[in-house]
């Protein structure tokens, strides 16, 4: 995938990295939950690797060319969304039986912009692990495209942080394993 993240992909799990070190006084805690790192690029590159890879191989060059028109900033609308629609599956520990993609509506200068700003501040984020002072919990999902240590080499980096990997998941661990999440909000405002 480039060296972008798919534009429908969810980064809130490593914005909440920088919440952590920029606003620590306005948190009680924070839990990212399966996020692009904050260490190196992230994962990025292996994160855009296994999504392509799990792209069924009639469709994974259409994938890669989408991608490509993305990540020169060529994309239309529609061809974003017809890469994230062949992307959707790859989010998901098991691609063949992922649900549905739902509605969905991309910015494109705001997600081109995003990616941008991401990419340029991960030093400086990186550096500033070592002073979040707020408890903080990584949730990652075993099967997941992003590759677990990314979350994991972030929450190392972090005094007093913890990590969980939830087997069987993808990306998005609370879909596919219900409970999850409220155990580890749960962990979280117990270390709290």
């Amino acid at each position: 995938m480039g060296d972008r993240l798919p534009d429908g992909a969810l980064v809130g799990g490593h914005l909440v990295f920088h919440a952590a070190a920029a606003i620590p006084a306005r948190l009680a805690g924070v839990l990212s939950v399966d996020p692009l790192g904050a260490v190196g690029d992230g994962g990025a590159e292996a994160f855009g690797a296994e999504m392509l890879a799990r792209v069924p191989e009639g469709d994974r060059d259409r994938a890669h060319m989408l991608d490509e028109k993305d990540t020169a900033g060529e994309s239309t609308p529609e061809d974003d969304l017809e890469a994230l629609f062949l992307f959707w599956p790859s989010y998901f520990a098991d691609p063949a039986a992922a649900p549905s993609m739902p509605r969905v509506e991309i910015a494109q200068p705001a997600s081109r912009g995003l990616w941008t700003d991401l990419q340029a501040r991960l030093p400086e984020l990186e550096a500033s692990l070592p002073s979040v002072t707020v408890p903080f919990g990584v949730l990652v999902g075993e099967l997941s495209p992003m590759p677990p240590s990314a979350g994991i080499e972030s929450a190392k980096r972090i005094p007093r942080a913890w990590w969980h990997v939830e087997p069987g998941a993808g990306h998005f661990v609370w879909h596919e394993v219900p409970g999850c999440l409220l155990a580890a909000m749960d962990r979280l405002l117990a270390g709290a």
